[in-house]
């Protein structure tokens, strides 16, 4: 009798004890990217300078973060133009909010790189 009773406050506090996660839970959908960046053209290719700064920022982030960033890059120009479609499954809240602010500042200037959240996957070539 003792041995039923121990086992049911086991279970009782095992069951109550739960860690908190700050993961954020965003559409896992194949077609949609939580975060695009689009590196558009305009007559002359992509503007190279953004796009290894943007490369560099990425690796900064990952080793800061100690994280691997979900994206995909998508290919669908004829000058070098891509999207990078980011998926936050791995992040949480608060990494997200310090990726997201790095990549505006990164473009607050740029003519020819966009970025947007939540939209839909860009069909590459």
């Amino acid at each position: 009798m003792k041995i039923k009773y121990f086992l049911l406050l086991f279970l009782a506090v095992s069951c109550s004890i739960t860690k908190k996660n700050e993961q954020v839970n965003f559409s896992t959908d194949i077609n949609k990217c939580n975060m695009n960046v689009s590196f558009r053209s305009v007559g002359a290719g992509i503007d190279r300078r953004s796009y290894k700064s943007f490369l560099l920022l990425i690796e900064q982030f990952e080793n800061a973060e100690k994280i691997k960033l979900s994206y995909e890059q998508i290919f669908w120009g004829r000058e070098g133009e891509m999207d990078y479609c980011f998926h936050y499954s791995n992040l949480r809240e608060s990494q997200i909010i310090k990726f997201e602010k790095e990549i505006k500042e990164l473009f607050i200037e740029s003519k020819s790189v966009y970025y947007s959240k939540e939209t839909e996957k860009r069909k590459g070539r």
